[in-house]
């Protein structure tokens, strides 16, 4: 099994799964260790970022590139994460899995290290399909884009810093989209949502907007993923684990 251990190194025993995700990657989760991928280890065609919740929607790419690497011991509070090279070449892999049944009402949690950007944009996470449908990515110069179908939002210059580790949230309805960088609010807006196919991750269109930095945990769940009862636990959880505010 993982070990779960909190900041100062006491044995932290919330379990993340007990949040019923749709979708969960987690490089320090059982799943993800049981790949058996050694630190610096570069992620190609072939090799998963499996799902670690129940509903196997593993994230698979088809590419063969030397820019996404396995941090055993990431930026991210020395937790495990894979690492974006912030360089866009040829066929750089584009994880994504395609839900087995779309999602109208949902919620995306990620915690991440920013790096230095190199091109214009970094692109965390899409929708698999149309990136208009949702979409998380960060401007060279600090901005952080927010895309959700009939809405989008930019936040202010400066707003990501590279040298930090940011946790965000996001909670989709049919009618409104609400997120919360570092639990403080940034965008809450009525918007005509569309499906959520699945995700794709680290690039945009194969071939330009890298991801730059150390990616940690990310999670979609199907409704409000901060009304869950275990909220609140998952909450200092990420706190002790990534040193990050959800």
């Amino acid at each position: 099994m993982t070990a779960k251990l909190g900041a100062a190194g006491a044995r932290n025993l919330f379990d993340p799964l007990t949040i019923a995700w749709e979708s969960l990657y987690w490089p320090g989760g059982d799943n993800f260790q049981a790949e058996g991928y050694t630190d610096g280890q570069v992620l190609n065609s072939g090799e998963t970022i499996p799902d670690e919740s129940p509903n196997g929607n593993d994230a698979t790419t088809s590419q063969t590139d030397l820019t996404l690497t396995y941090a055993a011991s990431s930026n991210v509070n020395g937790k495990p994460a894979v690492r974006g090279a912030s360089i866009a070449s040829g066929d750089h892999p584009s994880y994504a899995n395609t839900l087995a049944t779309g999602l109208t009402s949902y919620s995306v949690v990620v915690v991440w290290y920013q790096n230095t950007i190199l091109q214009s944009f970094s692109q965390i996470v899409h929708d698999v399909f149309d990136s208009a449908v949702f979409s998380l990515i960060i401007a060279q110069d600090g901005r952080l884009g927010i895309g959700a179908n009939s809405a989008s939002n930019y936040t202010a210059a400066g707003t990501i810093v590279s040298g930090n580790t940011y946790g965000f949230r996001i909670n989709f309805t049919p009618t409104q989209a609400t997120a919360h960088l570092d639990d403080s609010e940034i965008f809450d807006s009525v918007a005509t949502m569309a499906t959520l196919n699945g995700v794709k991750m680290f690039i945009r269109n194969l071939t330009s907007w890298p991801f730059s930095g150390d990616l940690a945990f990310l999670g979609v769940f199907d409704g409000d993923v901060a009304a869950e009862t275990e909220w609140p636990s998952f909450a200092q959880w990420v706190s002790s684990q990534f040193g990050a505010t959800i």
